[in-house]
């Protein structure tokens, strides 16, 4: 599978090289996953078309979350279990007052950071989650991408990207005006995909990270890197194990190539008890958390 890749050329937007390697081949339909050959980076080619993009992110996206009227409850907490694990290691570094997080979805992380006196921001692509968000936080949540949105230079003590950074078609301009906006030695917290974790290596090309949506796949050391060069120290770098129920990952593998273990939680839910299948655990996912500090400029 790691044949040169010749047809149409594409650029590494976190290296800039041209030359990639095929690491599977129509893994998604016609979509394959590209390997930079420089930093390592995994690219899905061809990307989806930005009106493509933007039908993902709607309502139907958030089915897949397993978001519906009966198990709002549920997602929630776990959303908000996730943020505080993330908001508690920040803690270790800096002790944050304005804190962003970019990718808010319907501001479950906001609830979170605003329970631990801290002031919320959120920046949401999505109209649907966008204006949940917005309800609860009005002029604190904006609506729409991160680089079109106007936040002063050095104002956060903190900014977040949980699970957005994979999603992105131009990572490094983000990751630019993040590095703008975040104050000096301001704490960037990113969680990630994992290309080199137990879970890609064993599953391979059905990876569950590996879908339409996801645009970019990183190595701990093609992170560091990009990170590094643009002006950030590195503070850490672990695995970072997820808050999940059976019924919560049943939802998700409804959707997704897996169907075997989506008929296997299925059934589960269906003769096991109501505890069984709503009580949260620590799942290592394949993901990772990088804490990196801005540097003087």
């Amino acid at each position: 599978m790691n044949k040169n890749f010749t047809e149409t050329p594409i650029t590494c937007d976190i290296c800039k090289n041209k030359n990639f390697s095929i690491r599977y081949k129509n893994v998604i339909a016609d979509k394959s996953i590209l390997k930079c050959k420089n930093c390592g980076t995994w690219v899905l080619y061809p990307f989806p078309s930005e009106k493509s993009q933007e039908k993902i992110y709607q309502n139907g996206y958030y089915t897949r979350w397993g978001y519906g009227q009966d198990n709002q409850e549920t997602i929630k907490l776990i959303k908000k279990r996730l943020y505080l694990n993330v908001l508690k290691k920040i803690e270790l570094y800096t002790k944050p007052t304005k804190i962003l997080d970019i990718g808010c979805a319907m501001g479950f992380s906001l609830e979170v950071a605003k329970e631990r006196g801290l002031q919320p921001y959120g920046v949401e692509v999505s109209v649907f989650a966008g204006k949940i968000a917005r309800k609860k936080f009005r002029d604190n949540v904006k609506i729409g991408d991160i680089k079109d949105v106007d936040f002063k230079n050095d104002y956060f003590d903190a900014i977040t990207m949980v699970d957005l950074l994979e999603h992105l078609m131009h990572p490094l301009t983000i990751l630019r005006k993040a590095r703008s906006i975040l104050k000096e030695k301001g704490i960037l917290a990113i969680v990630i995909p994992n290309t080199l974790s137990f879970s890609s290596k064993v599953m391979k090309h059905k990876w569950p990270h590996i879908n339409e949506e996801h645009l970019y796949y990183y190595s701990p050391y093609s992170i560091m890197s990009v990170l590094s060069r643009i002006g950030f120290k590195i503070e850490s770098v672990k695995a970072f194990p997820k808050p999940i129920t059976l019924s919560y990952a049943k939802s998700v593998l409804k959707y997704g190539r897996h169907r075997a273990m989506y008929y296997l939680l299925n059934f589960i839910c269906k003769i096991g008890p109501t505890k069984l299948t709503t009580i949260d655990f620590q799942l290592p996912t394949g993901e990772m958390l990088i804490m990196a500090r801005k540097l003087h400029d």
